[in-house]
């Protein structure tokens, strides 16, 4: 007598293990979709498809919100460095000239004003705007060739495309993802960038990708990395 074959039964699973972000939202709105254009076979899920469809749309909200603060924080951030530039360059510029006018030789005049006098006491000349002090800015990432991300660099203080003092060369970063990398060192060294640009050519694998990038300054003698830029990205066309 033969034995009777069982019938195996089959094991349903989400099928999102691995996915990025994005990928889980959609796949999740796509899954909830589906369920309502096919509703005679599960015909009252729980929850129900209106309230999966509602914690769906929560997320896609949030997602919204969370990309419009870290712009914000990006603006405030610039709006923050452009305004230090602007009154340490009207301290020099302006009030110096005007206090050392004022005040002729009388140097208890000018630390009452809490200003310094260059080679006395606390007085120092205006240090020069190098590696330590200053880091490298992402102004812009140019996406207009296909395939081809070019990254338009200047310095955070003097706002140019030339290196600062004591800077080797800058560094030039990437990752493939929709999330911000943690970690540089997670991150895909590319090159140096010359002349305050460089291009990154893609592949067309690629296309509709996320890339993260960060450009660091090198110092000129250690040959160690200094300062980093914010991240920056760009999707790939």
């Amino acid at each position: 007598m033969s034995k009777k074959k069982l019938k195996k039964k089959l094991v349903v699973t989400t099928n999102q293990k691995g996915m990025t972000e994005s990928e889980l939202v959609q796949d999740s709105v796509d899954k909830i979709k589906a369920m309502g254009d096919n509703n005679t076979i599960v015909p009252t899920p729980d929850p129900t498809i209106l309230v999966m469809g509602g914690k769906a749309e929560d997320i896609q909200k949030n997602i919204i919100k969370r990309d419009l603060l870290k712009q914000e924080l990006k603006d405030v951030t610039v709006q923050i460095s452009s305004g230090l530039s602007d009154i340490k360059s009207k301290f020099v510029d302006k009030w110096a000239k005007q206090i050392q006018d004022a005040v002729g030789d009388d140097e208890g005049k000018v630390k009452l004003l809490k200003f310094g006098i260059k080679g006395i006491d606390d007085g120092h000349a205006e240090p020069p705007i190098n590696v330590y002090n200053s880091r490298p800015v992402i102004l812009k990432i140019d996406v207009g060739t296909h395939l081809q991300h070019t990254l338009e660099i200047v310095n955070s203080e003097t706002k140019k495309i030339s290196l600062p003092y004591k800077a080797k060369h800058t560094d030039v970063y990437a990752f493939l993802g929709d999330e911000q990398p943690s970690d540089i060192k997670k991150m895909q060294y590319l090159g140096i960038a010359q002349k305050g640009k460089f291009t990154h050519y893609l592949e067309a694998a690629e296309l509709g990708k996320t890339i993260w990038y960060i450009v660091v300054y090198v110092d000129k003698k250690s040959i160690k990395p200094q300062q980093l830029s914010v991240a920056e990205k760009a999707t790939v066309v």
